[in-house]
């Protein structure tokens, strides 16, 4: 009888145990994913310490460096990435980029000193979602996940408190800005940034409002950057200033004038890009003409026009009718076209003359477009 009890009671036990793990498994699948890279001690355990106390967020990986970050990225596949911009081996710039690249769908937090245009802008490349100023408070940090995550059902009593900041990002707005940015319709765009305008009054506290703020103008920067919005060494100036005064300012009607400073001059980058919207395409161009013979494509020509990469070939193709590497492989063969005609250079030497990367290649696209080889087609050509 003893017997019997000891082993119902192991039995149980077992039942229980693995009940508990199920339970567990299944609240952890339910949590947003976390990863935290940042290489001062004290900050990574605060962010440690304060995800893992919401209910719904779950730190799977920590990070000192930026190489050790991407790694544990590829191995966790977190739902969100906080990132130091300094950290040793690889700063939190490229391992952002890194990262977005292989794992789009990871939100990632960008945390920084200082709100400087040139982070924003590099940031917007490298695919970052969001910026967090050091050093961020609770409401803060809850208010930024808030934003872009819906709690679940399951939360602690304290954190409904936190629910009335889910409207404090206004991301729609944002993405509004970008679809009309799309359709080039100045006056929808100017609609749109006084809808963000109006956002700007919400009643929070300080160092929410800042981050509210900061992070509203990032997503409407990022709208222009990846649009057809270029802005000038002036400009780009000007809100570098803006940014910096607005992390360091101490009340809320100062950031809230030093945004719609901000804002008037993304207006204003927009209606003058706007007035010539084919000016980019006709540096590109310019410069395919200048450089086919190198090896170019939409991410050497990003930098040139100030727009995203994909943005570049989209808005190449809807214009010239061909893609990039198109419109340089036509170029490259009528350089070779002249030169079978004009000179007596062999095969090779006008395979490299003319950009390609090898002989055979060469041959393959010429006999391509006109039919012949290039060593028949120049016979033909004599002939005639």
């Amino acid at each position: 009888m003893k017997a019997t009890f000891h082993r119902q009671k192991k039995l149980y036990a077992h039942y229980f145990a693995i009940k508990i793990h199920k339970f567990a498994t299944e609240r952890q699948e339910e949590m947003h994913t976390v990863l935290i890279a940042e290489d001062e001690m004290i900050e990574r355990e605060f962010l440690v310490n304060l995800l893992n106390r919401l209910e719904d967020f779950h730190v799977v990986a920590e990070a000192g460096d930026g190489r050790t970050a991407v790694e544990l990225a590829f191995l966790h596949r977190p739902d969100v990435a906080f990132l130091d911009i300094r950290m040793p081996l690889l700063d939190g710039l490229a391992a952002a980029g890194k990262i977005k690249k292989a794992l789009p769908q990871t939100f990632i937090v960008l945390n920084s000193a200082f709100a400087e245009f040139k982070y924003a802008q590099q940031g917007i490349d490298c695919g970052v979602d969001a910026y967090l100023l050091k050093p961020s408070s609770e409401s803060e940090i809850f208010s930024l996940l808030r934003s872009r995550f819906t709690p679940r059902p399951l939360e602690r009593d304290g954190q409904e408190t936190f629910r009335s900041l889910l409207d404090a990002f206004p991301t729609e707005a944002a993405e509004n800005f970008a679809r009309a940015l799309e359709t080039k319709d100045g006056a929808l765009c100017e609609s749109v940034l006084s809808e963000i305008r109006a956002s700007l009054g919400k009643n929070l506290s300080l160092n929410v409002y800042r981050l509210h703020v900061l992070n509203v103008l990032f997503d409407v920067m990022k709208a222009c950057r990846l649009g057809s919005v270029s802005m000038s060494a002036a400009d780009e100036r000007l809100c570098d200033r803006i940014l910096t005064r607005i992390s360091q300012t101490p009340t809320m009607p100062e950031i809230a004038d030093l945004a719609n400073s901000c804002l008037d001059n993304i207006l204003s980058a927009v209606r003058s890009s706007f007035r010539d919207s084919a000016a980019p395409i006709r540096r590109i161009v310019e410069f395919l003409d200048e450089h086919f013979r190198e090896d170019v494509g939409a991410g050497d020509l990003k930098g040139l026009v100030f727009l995203s990469e994909d943005y570049v070939e989209r808005l190449f193709r809807r214009t010239q009718r061909v893609s990039i590497q198109q419109y340089v492989n036509g170029k490259r063969l009528a350089e070779a076209e002249r030169l079978l005609l004009q000179s007596r250079m062999t095969m090779q030497e006008i395979s490299e003359r003319s950009g390609f990367q090898n002989v055979s290649t060469f041959f393959r696209n010429f006999k391509k477009k006109y039919g012949l080889t290039p060593a028949r087609y120049r016979k033909e050509k004599y002939r005639e």
